[in-house]
């Protein structure tokens, strides 16, 4: 079985990937490529595992017309090195998890009779994979909010699949935190989130008020938060650019403040840990606010958007001192986990290759 993989733009599309592809690795003994953009996100994260095949593609830039009409040409190029990648990998099997230079690689592969799979993270779909499902076999989601978006004849609930998550008994509380009473880790993405470190800098009296709590602060690279003396001035506020070791830091949390993206929130719900979701407002149909919205109509986050007029350390303080809200809270997240969805789709696909 030769499957090539196609992915892109965010880490919400690239590590769903990489968690199927090592399943079928792993179990069907799959052979596995993945095709992506020159000098990319996923370029670097997946060329050290996988054979990595490069595609030129070019996004929809809104409000530039001029660079828009150049469109219909970059596309033959994309959809020429798209049918180059097909032929190389010799690939029977494509599948693609969403951005646009996905796109491209779905869309020959359905031309060339391939059997093509489209995994879909959050519960409105991108446009990429509307388009990529018209030549799928089999379309899979999230959850059963998420179907709607698709032909219901394709369509197949499995969760998300996420990177191996180490058992929760084996992570070990990190040195720099293990004396603090309570732990506030603050998720902001490994390029950063400018409107989750405004809401966070509200908090900074919170923590300067009670020594013995801990804010574990990932800012991203381009978004270090205005000032860079804090750490300075309060050593129970720790700022980090970019936290490796993130799921020891995620088990030893009494509470997780982080965007909504699709991969993140899966990582959430299978270490069951409470969560305040700050959607990123931008994001495309507003998908990261429809995704932190079912959790929270299950009680499994609470949800506050940047330009909501609230009292946000308040809300912080009550959360950490309220222990029976917060074990509900992560009941309700341990619930709603999917852990099993990479397994799921390589079973399935898999299943489809017979």
């Amino acid at each position: 079985m030769k499957v090539l993989m196609t992915c892109g733009g965010t880490g919400g599309h690239i590590y769903p990937a990489l968690a199927i592809a090592k399943e079928l690795e792993r179990k069907y003994k799959a052979e596995i490529y993945f095709a992506g953009r020159f000098d990319s996100m996923e370029e670097n994260i997946l060329k050290p595992i996988f054979p990595f095949l490069k595609i030129r593609a070019w996004p929809l830039v809104r409000g530039k017309v001029i660079e828009n009409c150049k469109l219909p040409f970059r596309l033959l190029l994309s959809l020429y090195d798209a049918c180059k990648a097909i032929s190389s990998s010799k690939a029977n099997i494509v599948i693609g998890t969403g951005g646009y230079v996905s796109l491209p690689v779905v869309v020959m592969a359905g031309v060339l009779g391939k059997k093509v799979y489209i995994q879909e993270q959050n519960v409105v779909a991108g446009i990429t994979n509307k388009i990529g499902a018209k030549f799928a076999k089999r379309v899979f989601v999230v959850s059963r909010s998420a179907c709607a978006e698709f032909d219901e004849k394709k369509v197949q609930v499995t969760g998300n699949p996420i990177r191996q998550i180490p058992n929760k008994n084996d992570l070990t509380t990190p040195d720099d935190i293990k004396d603090f009473d309570k732990i506030v880790l603050v998720l902001g993405g490994s390029q950063g989130a400018q409107g989750v470190n405004q809401k966070i800098q509200e908090l900074i009296p919170l923590f300067a008020k009670n020594k013995k709590w801990a804010l574990v602060w990932q800012y991203g690279k381009n978004s270090l938060p205005s000032s860079k003396s804090i750490s300075q001035d309060h050593k129970n506020i720790f700022l980090k650019e970019f936290v490796t070791d993130i799921y020891s830091y995620m088990n030893s949390a009494e509470l997780l403040i982080s965007r909504a993206g699709a991969s993140t929130i899966t990582e959430i719900l299978a270490l069951g840990k409470p969560s305040i979701l700050i959607p990123y407002p931008f994001a495309t149909a507003n998908h990261q606010e429809a995704n932190a919205r079912r959790l929270e109509r299950e009680n499994a986050a609470k949800v506050v958007l940047e330009d909501d007029e609230i009292d946000f350390i308040s809300l912080v303080e009550k959360l950490l001192l309220d222990k029976k809200d917060l074990k509900e809270i992560a009941e309700n997240a341990l619930r709603l986990s999917e852990t099993n969805a990479a397994r799921i789709i390589a079973d399935q696909i898999f299943k489809d290759s017979q």
